[in-house]
């Protein structure tokens, strides 16, 4: 219903699981190709753009501990006890949600079959106002009433009342 939809431009499904990679355990995930140009994250070593079955890409910060670098082969246990051997083509780092070992959508789904996305990843189509696309959405979900749909705007403010909180902690601490 959302890819449908005139008022909605992107729809970018996010998977993700826990799985070990080269015996140490590691979030493991896909996020649709269209996706990743928007989010764009900060680049240290290759593109995102060669991200091709048999291949991944790793969050730069993670590298040493899964044994991985540029070039290197990783090993990720999937379901069944099966492996799936790729070949690392990019690194990244920075606020992103991407996890620790990204592969491409097709791989993920083949071999670890989810039963649907973790998250999607909506963006209004051009020229489209955000209560016109925060309507389309409401009405593509609102059958399902386990679907939690947030904004940027519904984030920030979230993280914004977290600190508040932290801060009045601290302040009571101090007296």
């Amino acid at each position: 219903a959302l890819r449908g939809s005139r008022a909605i431009g992107l729809v970018a499904p996010y998977y993700q699981t826990s799985s070990q990679v080269n015996q140490v355990s590691a979030s493991t995930g896909a996020f649709a190709a269209a996706g990743l140009h928007e989010i764009s994250p900060t680049m240290t070593a290759g593109s995102l753009a060669a991200l091709r079955p048999g291949t991944a890409a790793i969050d730069a910060t993670r590298a040493r501990a899964l044994g991985a670098q540029l070039g290197s082969t990783l090993t990720v246990r999937t379901p069944g006890a099966s492996r799936l051997r790729v070949r690392v083509i990019a690194e990244y780092t920075g606020s992103n949600p991407l996890p620790d070992v990204l592969l491409p959508a097709p791989s993920y789904l083949s071999v670890f079959r989810p039963a649907g996305p973790q998250a999607i990843f909506l963006n209004a189509s051009r020229g489209v106002s955000a209560a016109t696309s925060r309507a389309a959405v409401s009405r593509a979900t609102a059958s399902d009433p386990l679907l939690v749909v947030s904004t940027l705007a519904d984030y920030k403010s979230a993280l914004s009342s977290r600190v508040d909180q932290v801060l009045t902690l601290f302040s009571a601490l101090l007296g």
